[in-house]
């Protein structure tokens, strides 16, 4: 397979998606409650000579904020740095290979050569278009295949495959 600088960069962000979506609940939660301590701190402190609930809510808000601020800090660094491999790649114009075989799956690009035995692997996580291959000690992502970097039939043979080697999510 070439390598796809659009793809490339496109399975990354879907990758991130997907991880923003198992903690974007408890971001919003964090955010929710902050803000309602902040209120009603103010309510409890209106004739107290030291505001201590509303001292304690704003803490938590600028807690938040720091929070909020590091993850769109984090993100941006992701992808300048997703963009710098991409640009290198497209100008490498590197193509890549991926083998299945009944006890590994093989990576192999200009670069490096990956081999993953299936039992490094939690069950596979097919989301928007995407198959995700997530280790079992790290929850990173070690691998991932879009159907526009194989096309549909072959994603779906592929996905049928890897069910069956190590489960489906």
């Amino acid at each position: 397979m070439c390598f796809n600088e659009e793809t490339f960069i496109n399975k990354h962000k879907t990758i991130y998606k997907y991880y923003f979506s198992k903690v974007r609940v408890i971001y919003l939660i964090h955010t929710s409650l902050a803000v309602l301590i902040v209120i009603a701190g103010t309510r409890i402190d209106d004739d107290a000579p030291f505001p201590i609930a509303t001292l304690i809510g704003v803490m938590y808000c600028l807690y938040v904020v720091y929070f909020w601020s590091a993850f769109f800090n984090n993100r941006r660094k992701y992808f300048t740095h997703i963009k710098r491999y991409a640009d290198k790649y497209q100008r490498m114009d590197m193509s890549y290979s991926l083998s299945v075989s009944d006890t590994n799956i093989i990576y192999k690009d200009e670069e490096k050569s990956y081999t993953f035995i299936w039992g490094l692997f939690k069950p596979i996580v097919e989301y928007q278009g995407l198959l995700l291959l997530v280790s079992k000690e790290t929850d990173q992502t070690l691998m991932s295949i879009s159907k526009d970097e194989v096309g549909e039939a072959e994603y779906r043979q592929l996905f049928t495959t890897l069910k069956e080697k190590v489960g489906n999510l």
